[in-house]
């Protein structure tokens, strides 16, 4: 995998930016390449960011933690292929009454909220979008795949270019990102077959 180290590399040397510019340090790349990574997973369900969740409800229980890497839910189902639960707000949660099967649930703050009130256990998988992992040390690595990283480069060439001031050189580096989206995303939705991430259950919560 790519690393802190080598992404700062590639930065410099793509943008021209050498070690000692007193505008591009390595503590600015460093939060660019960040900010490219954020940036990124908030485009498009990346197969290299999906993972699951399995959750035993416990009656008249109808909060629960999310993971701690959550960052958006794709579906929350019964297991063996029954129906999703399906997302609404947490108003409208909140004005269910009684007790049942779930079958609607909404996120909020730290915890997914689910109703009507579980009257027993049930189980449910969460599949969801992690959130990247944040690099700080040189040889820590991102998720994304090595053969997707150019991508990360380019995200985090716009915002230093536009430190810089360098603005062409900013709309070149967006434009180059932007058929990167596009072509990545194309790609990864007509091939991809990695299965999710499973993250071990903590049994009842």
């Amino acid at each position: 995998m790519t690393t802190l180290s080598e992404f700062r590399s590639d930065v410099r040397s793509l943008g021209n930016f050498p070690a000692n510019d007193t505008r591009i340090t390595d503590a600015v790349v460093n939060r660019e390449v960040n900010r490219a990574l954020k940036r990124i997973a908030l485009l498009h369900d990346w197969p290299w960011l999906d993972a699951e969740r399995t959750y035993i409800t416990a009656a008249d229980v109808t909060a629960y933690p999310l993971p701690s890497d959550f960052l958006r839910a794709v579906s929350f189902r019964y297991p063996e292929g029954r129906k999703s639960l399906t997302l609404i707000n947490i108003q409208e949660l909140d004005d269910l009454y009684g007790n049942g099967d779930p079958w609607v649930y909404a996120v909020r703050g730290a915890k997914i909220h689910i109703g009507p009130v579980p009257s027993g256990e049930k189980t449910l998988k969460l599949r969801y979008i992690r959130q990247e992992i944040v690099l700080v040390n040189d040889n820590d690595a991102p998720l994304i795949p090595d053969h997707y990283s150019d991508g990360v480069s380019e995200a985090a060439l716009v915002q230093l270019h536009r430190i810089a001031n360098q603005p062409d050189m900013a709309g070149l580096a967006e434009a180059r990102f932007q058929v990167w989206r596009t072509e990545t995303r194309d790609n990864t939705t007509q091939t991809s077959s990695q299965p999710s991430i499973r993250v071990r259950p903590g049994g009842q919560i």
